[in-house]
């Protein structure tokens, strides 16, 4: 059975078991250590990420699971491949000139998906859930994609829409605002 082929039982704080292969499961530093420690066909337990959070999460990681050092990787093999003769080294190199378009390619195409990734919800909640879930589960990728969209969905907004956004209350008085306000006007220019 080749690694592509086998697949590990992860499952969620609420109960819920996804099966998922290895691929995607080493998209996380955390289920990644838990699968080289757990028993052969036994079950990795995520108790701080319900199945909602934990299902958008592994999509993530399925996307990405193809991604990355890979491709580097076939390519450096071919390039140490000794039994390619001589008078072939030029299509060698320009089917190496294909393959990094086609990851060019590819990689456009994943930047695209991530771009499209957070735009189906308008919850903060939500997107803050699944920010929690990559920085538990050691998911990087996703954890970064995360913040970017919350600090891209606040970028130019007031101060009461982000304490909208984040359920915050108003530390201040509308006279201890209306004060600050004062003190620092420069900061205010052309916001009001």
């Amino acid at each position: 059975m080749t690694s592509s082929a086998m697949k590990v039982t992860v499952i969620s704080s609420d109960g819920d078991e996804f099966l998922i292969p290895i691929s995607v499961v080493e998209q996380s530093s955390l289920l990644k250590i838990a699968m080289g420690e757990c028993d052969e066909g036994g079950k990795i337990p995520v108790s701080n990420v319900n199945s909602a959070i934990l299902s958008k999460v592994l999509e993530y990681c399925h996307k990405h699971a193809g991604s990355g050092p890979k491709v580097a990787a076939d390519e450096g093999e071919a390039a140490n491949d000794d039994s390619v003769a001589a008078d072939k080294d030029d299509s060698v190199a320009a089917d190496k000139g294909e393959a990094s378009n086609d990851a060019g390619g590819a990689d456009e195409e994943l930047k695209n998906w991530d771009a499209k990734f957070f735009k189906k919800t308008d919850k903060f909640n939500f997107i803050f859930d699944i920010i929690l879930a990559a920085n538990y589960l050691n998911i990087s990728g996703l954890l970064d994609l995360g913040c970017q969209t919350v600090a891209d969905r606040i970028k130019n907004k007031m101060p009461e829409e982000i304490r909208e956004i984040f359920n915050l209350k108003n530390d201040f008085s509308p006279a201890e605002e209306a004060q600050i306000r004062k003190e620092n006007e420069w900061a205010f220019e052309g916001v009001d």
